[in-house]
C-alpha cells in the first residue's frame, strides 16, 4: 500500500492540485469546474504517462512530450479555448509539474 501510494496516488495528487492552481490562475472560471476538468485531465494522461515510460521503454522526456500535446488538446476540447492558448497552458503546467517532481525525487 505504502508502494503504491508513493509510485502513483500521491504523484497523482499532486499534480491534480498544481494543475488546477495553474488553470486557476490562468482561465479563471469555476473553481469547481477547474478542479473537475484537472482531474479528469491528470485521470486520464498521468497513469498513460506512466506507463509509457515503465513500460513502452520510452525516454521520459519523449513519454513527457507525448502527455503535453494530449493535454493541450484536452484541455482546448473541455475549456472550449484556442489550442495556443490550450498549448500554453499545458506547457506551464507540464513544467511546473515535471520541476516539482524532479524536486521531490
Amino acid at each position: 500500500m505504502n508502494f503504491l501510494f508513493q509510485q502513483y496516488i500521491f504523484p497523482l495528487l499532486l499534480t491534480i492540485i498544481v494543475e488546477f492552481i495553474i488553470f486557476w490562475l490562468i482561465i479563471k472560471d469555476k473553481p469547481t469546474k477547474l478542479f473537475f476538468y484537472s482531474f479528469i485531465i491528470n485521470s486520464f494522461t498521468q497513469p498513460l504517462g506512466i506507463f509509457l515510460y515503465q513500460n513502452a521503454l520510452i525516454n521520459f522526456y519523449i513519454a513527457e512530450l507525448l502527455i503535453f500535446i494530449l493535454e493541450s488538446f484536452l484541455i482546448s476540447l473541455l475549456f472550449k479555448i484556442k489550442y495556443k492558448k490550450a498549448f500554453l497552458i499545458s506547457f506551464l503546467a507540464n513544467i511546473v509539474t515535471a520541476l516539482i517532481g524532479f524536486l521531490l525525487l
